[in-house]
């Protein structure tokens, strides 16, 4: 598994135990992240109180995972909400880490048995206050028990520049 370094400027907070919330800007003054605190749903303490947080720009939004907890085999469910008045555009792409020993470790390879299936390039909108379609996570019958997270990219127009922005839903595997 190949461990994710912090990214730049984004923190997911979840919003309750098993919906993360899209989080710009809350990083700390040297770029690092702090959503490597695992899930509620684990049983470790949890960053901040929960709430949703916003850019202040009107972007804001989760990534809602269906059913919150899977076994091996099972396909998870995962939906954009746009709880902002901004575009999304995104595409149907994602990554899959799980949670080992206080980090989140890439684990797309495991989850999909021998790496990410081929996406279609396609630009999926969705506009301010909707709910998308549900994206499909086949997951392995070999996938391990633990604390797994699918994370999305999705940009929000901002002038000339699209800002992106990191959706996360945690999620649980077990036997």
């Amino acid at each position: 598994m190949r461990q994710i370094k912090n990214r730049k400027a984004l923190t997911v907070l979840p919003a309750v135990p098993a919906i993360a919330a899209l989080a710009v800007g809350c990083g700390s003054s040297d770029g690092a992240t702090t959503a490597e605190d695992p899930p509620a749903s684990s049983g470790a303490p949890v960053p901040g109180p929960g709430e949703l947080v916003q850019n202040g720009g009107g972007a804001a939004g989760t990534l809602i995972p269906t059913p919150e907890v899977v076994a091996p085999g099972d396909v998870l469910g995962v939906q954009v909400d746009n709880q902002g008045t901004r575009r999304f555009d995104y595409g149907l792409a994602n990554r899959v880490d799980r949670y080992v020993g206080g980090e989140w470790i890439e684990a797309t390879a495991e989850v999909y048995d021998g790496g990410a299936p081929a996406f279609i390039e396609i630009l999926l909108t969705l506009g301010g206050g909707k709910t998308g379609e549900t994206e499909e996570v086949p997951l392995s019958d070999k996938v391990e028990p633990g604390t797994y997270r699918v994370v999305k990219e999705v940009f929000v127009q901002s002038g000339t520049v699209p800002e992106q922005f990191t959706l996360e839903a945690i999620f649980e595997v077990r036997v």
